[in-house]
């Protein structure tokens, strides 16, 4: 049994050795692309339009929380409206992150802007 897990052992050392110099080698050789490119620019136009829409839609439904919180506080249901404010703040939480995404989409591919979708 000895015999058989050295063999093992060596032949794991041998296949790592093998992958992480051959790792090594394609990382030495491949460039990287440069911010802008055409390969990582290509969709950029479809995802701002996407993002635009997102906000839109994020924007209108925390008005309605909004509402609804304020309608839900002066009717007396104070639990409802904590769990409505609650609801509104991961949304806008949601609204930075895709306001984040699209400022990144931009400044990555300058001269990007969306085309079509809904906006704000």
């Amino acid at each position: 049994m000895g015999r058989i897990t050295r063999i093992a052992v060596a032949s794991a050392a041998v296949a790592g050795l093998a992958v992480g110099s051959a790792g090594i080698a394609g990382a030495a050789t491949t460039g990287s692309t440069p911010p802008g490119s055409s390969a990582r620019c290509t969709k950029a136009p479809q995802a701002l339009s996407n993002i635009a829409g997102r906000q839109a839609k994020l924007q209108t439904l925390n008005s309605d929380l909004q509402s609804w919180a304020s309608q839900a506080q002066s009717g007396g249901f104070t639990g409802v409206s904590k769990r409505l404010t609650a609801i509104s703040g991961r949304v806008q939480k949601r609204e930075s992150r895709l306001t984040t995404r699209q400022q990144r989409i931009t400044a990555a591919c300058p001269g990007t802007s969306a085309s079509g979708g809904a906006s704000s």
